[in-house]
């Protein structure tokens, strides 16, 4: 009688546990289709022309619903930067 006691409170508190403790899924690259890149001066209006010196802002929209509902907290992709930039 004293084990099924013992062995049923070790489920519980599992069960507790696993209710409450967070699922955390590895992050993952995802494919994204990028649908603006364009730069931005120092107050933010998009410029024409950006010398070697300039400190500049990259304003980017992307669209990666073709992940569908899969898309979790951390996951992430990558950008290839045109040749001409350099960064250090």
């Amino acid at each position: 009688m004293r084990v099924k006691y013992l062995v049923s409170m070790i489920l519980s508190f599992l069960v507790t546990l696993g209710l409450i403790a967070p699922v955390y899924a590895a992050p993952k690259q995802v494919d994204t289709n990028v649908t603006k890149f364009s730069f931005l001066n120092k107050d933010k209006v998009e410029a024409n022309k950006i010398y070697h010196s300039d400190d500049f802002y990259l304003d980017i929209d992307w669209d990666a619903s073709s992940s569908g509902t899969n898309l979790q907290e951390g996951d992430y992709f990558d950008i290839t930067l045109p040749d001409q930039m350099e960064f250090p």
